[in-house]
């Protein structure tokens, strides 16, 4: 079992808002390790809006950020934001995993580390030479270590840390700008001065640290990864959908039947069609990246429109990227030519487009994750570039003047695509996509999928089941990304399939958190455990405002689907699962025990003095009353017009004690007005209240009104008498 247990904060520690210093905010899972499901705990945090969560949740990811700088700093990331130092914070965080305690001691500059009898330190202010405190004198300091003690420690400290996956779809979370004001420094690698990571050169780091920190393609190393990504605060809608799609359709096409992944919809059909621009448009001139080898046909109207000069006009040629391709093929010192005979897929003569573009996919790919992954940094020096696709080796490197340095730089790439293709994690699984394809379909006609296809026709063609695998064993058999996928759903009773882009807000809402909390864990999942990868077996899920966009029916129902998903999936087989909720749901919090609920009131934990009742399987006003502070449990219209009512049977109340008739005048009105006010309350017992106190006036006075009633009666009619006989005259 892995649990938080807690988190405290020192004096003079930075960015805590309402937080408090020297209290622990507890948020460990204190009841029965398996309450749940095996090895997953579940705790939440809850309180008014300001009452210090996102301020809780935000020191978390500061801790976990700065444990993955101490750990990885020397990790080369070509395709993320370098890793970086938060400085101010003095905080410690406690964790246990299997009755085992971990604890990390971050103090400003310097950091600790403790799991069972390891003992660890960073010492980051370097500048200051700063000694440690007596009590962390027994602390190995990581700095010391030489390079392959330093691997060894690496995998190590992943095995006995935790890897965070932390959500929160608010357009109001995860804005990089809000985060500028911390002081961060990272190590500058380039620098021509910096003579060893042994004696590091710390440099300020400008930018914001959220931005370093959202997942991207780091090979799961540093332990923490934000979704959806922000782009200086703004959400890709469109990247999400086509996320999610690639997330979701293994997982869909194994849906079982019993269990929709969706509640009240079933997986219907997948269909998919081959889409020819989808990766060509990416390819730059080797000269100069700025200019498109193979512009689409809108920009090259777009460029012709304002160039005058017919010799600089460009000509569209839809089939220009095949030809070239093809030609670069028959090279055997082209870059694409190695990698193809490599894998025993060449580009033959004959062949149709979709085959000759598959294996323009295959190059791509081989390449691009040799410009991505920390773990292939070795090859990207050499091979980091897409657009060597359509290059020859001579031709980009001048250097390269003899046969034997020509032969050793091909078989440098032979062995770059031997490991890609034999990386059994979700690093190399495109790319065996794309193998899988090419090798069912050598005696297919590329027509076979010239026209929309499903899934089912697809698996058909290929010779695979259609259904009845593993999700990881399906995610193998998946189109290649050069398809453009469709998921249709189907809602139960109903005959007609709905596409995916059509369901509501909160049910792709579902969908997203559900399907990214998959994704990423079944990616970590994939990580050999005795490769050279960092692999980490502990995993903390941060859902943060969980129920955005939830109906009440699916905020009720929520902690069930999750666990549920993640038992079926059988990831609480393959880690250790924490998972810490933010929520002002009372539907979310009825399933969770009041002993595993951090209740924050202006920044701090409710004494517990306070006592709190019972959560599990409360009544949803207890739980608002006393876990949410809530005094009202009606809107704030309906509170105002329910005190309206009172006010107004309370003065007519006390208008029956004046004596003058005028005190009753128009007295009928307001009783008929409050009347209705009353009759459209939806509350039973609030109805019946105010019913009861109206009812009450006419049974203390009923002959008072009624004669003052009655003799504004007769004075009307007496009115109209007059008002007729007056007429007829």
């Amino acid at each position: 079992m892995f649990t938080i247990k807690y988190v405290r904060f020192l004096p003079h520690c930075k960015y805590l808002k309402t937080l408090k210093t020297g209290v622990d905010y507890s948020l460990e899972h204190k009841i029965d390790k398996d309450f749940f499901a095996k090895n997953i705990s579940l705790t939440a945090i809850v309180g008014q809006n300001g009452a210090g969560k996102s301020s809780l949740i935000d020191m978390i990811f500061r801790i976990v950020n700065n444990v993955g700088f101490c750990l990885f700093h020397d990790i080369h990331r070509e395709s993320a934001d370098p890793l970086v130092y938060i400085s101010g914070i003095q905080a410690d965080l406690v964790y246990e995993v299997n009755g085992t305690e971990g604890t990390v001691f971050v103090r400003d500059g310097q950091l600790y580390f403790r799991f069972g009898e390891k003992r660890y330190r960073f010492t980051l202010d370097i500048k200051n030479h700063e000694e440690p405190p007596k009590q962390y004198t027994d602390y190995k300091d990581v700095l010391n270590l030489s390079e392959s003690e330093r691997f060894k420690f690496q995998k190590e400290m992943a095995l006995s840390f935790f890897y965070t996956i932390a959500t929160n779809y608010s357009i109001q979370s995860f804005v990089a700008q809000d985060y500028l004001s911390d002081e961060c420094i990272t190590i500058d690698h380039e620098d021509p001065f910096n003579p060893s990571l042994n004696d590091p050169l710390l440099t300020n780091f400008d930018g914001s640290w959220l931005n370093t920190i959202f997942h991207k393609n780091d090979g799961y190393i540093a332990p923490l990864a934000l979704n959806p990504y922000h782009s200086d605060g703004v959400i890709n809608m469109a990247t999400e959908e086509r996320l999610v799609i690639q997330r979701l359709s293994a997982i869909l096409i194994e849906e079982s039947n019993g269990h929709p992944f969706l509640p009240d919809y079933h997986f219907d059909k997948m269909t998919l069609n081959w889409k020819p621009r989808t990766y060509r448009e990416k390819f730059h001139s080797i000269v100069d990246d700025r200019i498109k080898l193979y512009p689409s046909k809108r920009e090259v109207e777009r460029h012709n429109e304002y160039v005058y000069d017919e010799k600089q006009q460009w000509v569209y040629d839809d089939h220009k990227d095949i030809d070239d391709f093809k030609a670069i093929c028959r090279d055997p010192d082209s870059y694409a030519h190695v990698i193809l005979s490599a894998l025993r897929c060449n580009v033959k003569e004959d062949m149709d487009d979709l085959q000759v573009y598959i294996r323009m996919y295959v190059v791509y790919k081989v390449l691009s994750v040799a410009a991505k992954y920390p773990s292939y940094y070795g090859f990207s020096t050499d091979f980091g570039n897409i657009d060597l696709a359509f290059c020859s080796m001579p031709a980009i490197d001048k250097s390269v003047k003899s046969k034997s340095n020509l032969e050793a730089r091909k078989e440098k790439l032979r062995m770059l695509t031997q490991r890609v293709k034999n990386d059994k994690s979700h690093i190399g699984l495109k790319l065996r996509q794309a193998l899988n394809f090419i090798r069912k379909t050598r005696k297919i006609p590329s027509s076979s999928f010239n026209e929309e296809i499903t899934y089912d026709d697809y698996a058909r063609i290929l010779g695979i089941q259609n259904k009845g695998m593993k999700v990881e064993e399906r995610m193998e058999w998946l189109p290649p990304s050069i398809f453009h996928t469709k998921i249709y759903l189907r809602k139960d009773h109903e005959e007609d399939p709905i596409p995916l882009e059509w369901l509501s807000s909160g049910e792709r809402q579902f969908i997203y958190l559900m399907s990214t909390i998959l994704y990423h864990a079944i990616n970590l999942k994939s990580i050999p455990k005795n490769g050279t990868r960092i692999r980490y077996k502990n995993l903390n899920l941060i859902l943060d405002e969980v129920e955005i966009c939830f109906h009440p029916e699916y905020q009720r129902t929520f902690i069930k689907r999750l666990v549920d998903l993640l038992v079926r999936s059988e990831i609480n087989n393959s880690f250790n699962i924490n998972v810490i909720i933010t929520t002002h749901s009372p539907f979310i919090l009825s399933d969770i025990p009041s002993d595993n609920i951090l209740c924050l009131e202006n920044g701090e934990p409710v004494k517990t003095d306070k006592k709190l009742n019972q959560t599990f399987c409360a009544n949803v006003y207890d739980l608002l009353h006393n876990h949410f502070f809530m005094d009202q449990f009606v809107g704030g219209v309906a509170a105002d017009k329910v005190e309206e009512i009172i006010k107004g049977l309370d003065k007519i109340s006390q208008a029956q004690k004046d004596t003058s008739n005028e005190s009753f005048k128009g007295l009928k009105a307001q009783l008929e007005h409050l009347q209705e006010m009353i009759n459209i309350i939806g509350d039973q017992f609030i109805r019946m209240k105010l019913q009861e106190k109206k009812n009450s006036i006419y049974k203390d006075n009923n002959l008072r009104l009624e004669y003052e009633l009655l003799s504004e009666r007769m004075k009307e009619i007496e009115r109209k008498l007059n008002k007729n006989s007056h007429d007829t005259n």
